[in-house]
Order: structure tokens, then sequence, then C-alpha cells
């Protein structure tokens, strides 16, 4: 093997990683951008009370007791 075919192979190989790795950075900025903005439905959760003793719920069934409790709250008999 020549050294000019290693040199070539060196440098598209540098290159492959180098376009993979920029991939992967601007998929880690696009994943952590999205974290940032919070949906409306859950702007709420982020005030949740937890009672001591009581386990953390999944957002959804927070949500879901949270309009439950509205609704409730609507018909006091």
């Amino acid at each position: 093997m020549s050294v000019t075919l290693i040199a070539v192979v060196a440098v598209g190989l540098f290159l492959v990683i180098a376009v993979l790795l920029l991939i992967w950075y601007r998929q880690i900025q696009n994943a952590t951008a999205g974290d940032q903005e919070m949906p409306e439905s859950l702007e709420a959760l982020k005030d949740a009370r937890i009672d001591p003793g009581e386990k953390v719920a999944s957002p959804i069934s927070e949500e879901i007791e949270s309009l439950v409790q509205a609704e409730l709250s609507k018909h006091p008999d």
C-alpha cells in the first residue's frame, strides 16, 4: 500500500468522523433547546405540591388529576 493511498484513506476517515460528530452535536443542541420550552398544559406542574409520603406521579396523571379537581370544584355537592 502506498503512502498516498494511506493518506487519502486517513483524510477520508477524518472527514467522515468530523461529519458524524457535527451531526451528533446538532442533535444534542436540538434536544436541549426543546427542553427549555414547557408545553402550556404542563406549566402548572412545575409548581405542583407534593405531600409528605406521596409518590411522584407522571405528568399525564398529574394533569388528569388537576382537571378532575377543577371539575369537582364546580359541583360542591
